[in-house]
This record gives structure tokens, sequence and C-alpha cells, in this order.
């Protein structure tokens, strides 16, 4: 009876240990499947990347032509939506920004679904630099800065055509030679540049800068001469590419390209070599002072001219 008792015990025992070994097994399979099926964690947006609209160039109180577009990645390196950035100018003579219908001079954006933020950039009234700066707390990169020259201007209310501006002493000097058409105007056909704008005879140009500017006296462009430091000045007025040799350094911002002139055969000469201005001041009935820049000389130079010629205009504010 004892033996027929122990061998029961034993019997019991080893069903109680498959019993326990079996629910062990299936807390341990439960247990690997719920933490197969755990979520992998959400990746977290890790690097601010510029894209573009750095180093513009336009006229104050206008709007840049390019959006300025940064860009989040997340750790392995994907666009990541939804991030919020903020955009602002640092000034409050450095202008607005706009973007999705908001303007204003700070916007809180948010990624787009390919990970990227853009705002459209308004300069305000500071000529030379001016500045925005882009935050995304936590990302590498960040914060950016973002710059643009801010250029003065005038509209020509004829036309709408838009002509840089330069203050030089006193005075403020169209940067470019005039382009308004007339009937009596000319342009070299074979070099239509924009650059060089339109030539014009002695007696038209005294009727054809806009309103509000005039055509400059002999008077006026020996001051603006003066202001620069005398005679010679010539490298600072010119361009720094289109001459033929000798190019200026444009340090006084009038930016002179060589258009040559328009003969009164009505043939074109001295394209790429010389640049010919008018000035209102007349000698006798039939020529006038003008100002002339040549390739290789530091010089402008005085001189008389027939009226018939067509020559480049630069206005002078009245």
């Amino acid at each position: 009876m004892a033996a027929y008792k122990q061998l029961y015990t034993l019997e019991f025992d080893r069903k109680e240990m498959k019993k326990n070994t079996a629910i062990l097994i299936a807390l341990t399979l439960v247990t690997l499947l719920w933490i197969g099926c755990e979520k992998e964690p959400e990746p977290a947006g890790t690097a601010l990347q510029f894209i573009s609209g750095q180093n513009q160039s336009g006229f104050i109180n206008l709007e840049l032509s390019d959006s300025v577009i940064v860009r989040v990645f997340d750790q392995n390196g994907m666009p990541f939506t939804g991030y919020e950035i903020v955009f602002r100018v640092d000034s409050s003579s450095f202008g607005q920004l706009s973007s999705a219908g908001q303007t204003a001079d700070s916007l809180l954006l948010t990624t787009d679904s390919l990970g990227f933020a853009r705002a459209l950039w308004t300069l305000g009234n500071t000529v030379g630099t001016q500045t925005i700066t882009i935050v995304a707390t936590a990302l590498s990169g960040s914060p950016l800065v973002v710059s643009a020259t801010g250029i003065p201007w005038m509209q020509d209310s004829r036309d709408g055509k838009y002509y840089r501006t330069v203050d030089i002493g006193t005075q403020v000097w169209m940067a470019e030679n005039l382009n308004y058409e007339t009937n009596s105007s000319f342009v070299d056909s074979s070099f239509p540049a924009a650059v060089y704008g339109r030539f014009y005879t002695w007696i038209d140009a005294n009727m054809i800068c806009p309103s509000g500017w005039h055509l400059p006296s002999d008077v006026e462009w020996s001051t603006l001469e003066n202001s620069l430091g005398g005679n010679a000045v010539g490298s600072l007025l010119k361009s720094i590419d289109g001459w033929n040799f000798g190019y200026g350094n444009n340090l006084s911002g009038m930016n002179i390209y060589p258009a040559g002139q328009m003969n009164p055969d009505s043939s074109f000469s001295n394209l790429t070599s010389e640049a010919s201005l008018w000035t209102s001041t007349q000698t006798s009935v039939d020529t006038v002072w003008r100002r002339k820049l040549v390739n290789g000389s530091t010089a402008i130079t005085k001189g008389l001219i027939a009226k018939d010629y067509g020559l480049s205009c630069r206005c002078l504010q009245d």
C-alpha cells in the first residue's frame, strides 16, 4: 500500500511539472509575441538643411524673385513632415515674410510632406545687406542666417521699368542707362543688351528723363566727378565687365557699360570700347559737352560733340 502511494505521488508530480512547463512555455510565447508586436519608436527630426534663396539681390521694399527654402530630415535621412520652423527678419528695416497667405516679420511654419518649409521675402528699406534667421529647435544646422542685398531704385511711370539708383555726394543718379522707347530712340540691333539702354539725339535727350529727373548739366557731371575724387575716376564709374580691356571696379555704383554711340548716318560704333553720355549743356548751336569713358583709361573725359549723334542718357534726380 505504501509503495502504491509513493508511485501515485511521483506520477502526480510529473503531471504537475508538465503542466507548469506548458504554462511557462505559453507565457514565454505570449511575451515574445507581445515584444514582437511592439511598435518601433517614431523617428525624430534631426537636421535642418538650407535649400535655396541665399545671397539674392533685389530692389528695396520689393519682393525677391526666389523663395527662401529649408528642409528637415529625420535620423534615417528621410524628409520629416510637420516640424515647426520659425522664419523671422532680423530688423524692422529688413522687410517682411509671407507664406500660405500669412504676412509678418516672423512666421511659424511647418514642413510639408517632403520636409520643406518656404517663405517669400519682401525686402525692407535698408540699402545693402539685410538678413533673416531661420530657427528649428533642437536640430543640427539651426539657426540659419540668410542674407540679401537691398538695391535702391526708381520706377518710370511711363512704361513701368525699374532702374537702380545710387547716391553720390548730394546727388541721386540712375545707375543704368535710360531705356525708354520712343519713335526717335535707337538700339544697336547687333547687340541689343538691356544694360546698354537706348540712344537719343541731344534734343530728345533733354526731354526724355522721367518726371522728377533730368538730363545732367556739365556742372552736375563735374560735381559727380569731384565727389569721387576728380578726373581719374573712370575705373570707379565703369562696369566690371563688358569692356574689351581696362575693366572698371564700379566702386561708385554707376556701372557704366561701353555702349558706344550712334553716328549721324545711323550706323553704330565703339561698342565694348567706349561709353559716351550726354550733358544738357550746349556750347554752340550745333555742339554740346559730353562725357566719355574709353578702354584702358582711368579717366572720364569732357569733350564736344554734335547734337545729331545718338548717345546714352543717365538721368539725375531733380
